[in-house]
């Protein structure tokens, strides 16, 4: 059962076996946007998640960009983490409020009075759920350009590209129209992501199962 339709082909190629694209879902109760949209205008508000000492998940490359960013405009950056901080990441000064192990129901608080969420995630990330998380509770995703993403309308930046993921970002933040043009285009992604429509599916594939015994 896959969470990501990209997976399919990647299995393919080294297990012969059948594979059922299952796909996430995003608990709306929880991540929705908040009752007032952060005001327009520096500085802009900008989440991070994942360790970063893991390199899949490109923390250091998305610091590395916003500080690309900051050099330009106005930011302030949130880091959450399931690990402590480190020193390379306090000595790269790019996190202005870091937050450790915070809890799956602190999370929506996390992303709620950003402006901007960034997932610099390497193509080994098979999926990954913050930024569809973020774009929920009414954040605009950017995303590195990996397979888990390309069904996806978020704007993109190349893996490792830190001057491509300020220049991103940038233009957005530049651009208020633009910004609500493509958050609205990215919200799209969120219909069929709802619990009902995965367990719909997940039925359907166990009932596809039995009837073909």
């Amino acid at each position: 059962l896959l969470v990501s339709a990209h997976l399919k082909d990647v299995l393919k190629e080294r297990f012969p076996v059948p594979t059922y694209f299952l796909g996430s879902y995003v608990d709306r109760a929880r991540f929705r946007p908040p009752a007032s949209p952060p005001a327009w205008g520096p500085p802009f508000e900008v989440s991070v998640v994942g360790p970063y000492e893991v390199d899949l998940k490109g923390v250091k490359d998305a610091l590395q960009g916003l500080l690309k960013a900051k050099a330009r405009i106005a930011l302030k950056v949130r880091h959450a983490s399931t690990s402590p901080l480190s020193l390379e990441e306090v000595q790269l000064g790019c996190t202005d409020v870091f937050f450790h192990d915070l809890a799956p129901d602190q999370m929506p608080a996390f992303y709620r009075g950003c402006h901007f969420h960034v997932q610099a995630s390497h193509p080994q990330e098979g999926f990954g759920l913050p930024a569809v998380e973020a774009l929920a509770s009414g954040v605009l995703p950017l995303v590195s350009d990996i397979p888990s993403y390309r069904d996806f309308a978020f704007p993109r930046f190349a893996v490792g590209d830190a001057e491509g993921l300020a220049t991103a970002l940038l233009e957005l933040a530049r651009d208020g129209g633009a910004y609500e043009r493509r958050l609205e285009s990215a919200s799209k992604c969120l219909e069929g992501m709802d619990l009902e429509t995965v367990v719909d599916r997940l039925e359907g594939l166990l009932s596809g199962a039995k009837a073909a015994r």
